[in-house]
């Protein structure tokens, strides 16, 4: 074969292998850039799901605040409807026995 042909065969397949390694340069810097922003957006849903269970548990720190206030009250009030009826069944006892005297 002749060797400036041979010569030509060569420089076009090294031409050829360059332009693959460019293009392949491109596209690593595309996926590269890509891998950031998907980087970027994990660091955010991880930093909102922070703050989000932080914000649950301080309403279930609320609600349980509110949910023993209740209870608290609801005890109390019991215990003075108790006291009142106990008063009044008193009161009653005290009348019937009255009248039978």
């Amino acid at each position: 074969m002749d060797p400036a042909l041979q010569q030509q065969i060569r420089t076009e397949r090294i031409v050829r292998m360059e332009v693959q390694r460019r293009q392949a340069k491109g596209t690593l810097r595309v996926i590269d850039n890509m891998i950031r922003e998907i980087d970027d957006q994990l660091a955010y849903v991880s930093q909102f799901k922070k703050e989000w269970l932080q914000h649950q548990r301080k309403c279930e720190e609320v609600r349980q605040e509110v949910v023993k206030e209740e209870m608290k009250l609801r005890s109390q009030f019991l215990e003075e409807e108790k006291e009142e009826l106990e008063k009044l069944l008193k009161l009653v006892g005290h009348e019937k026995g009255g009248q039978r005297c």
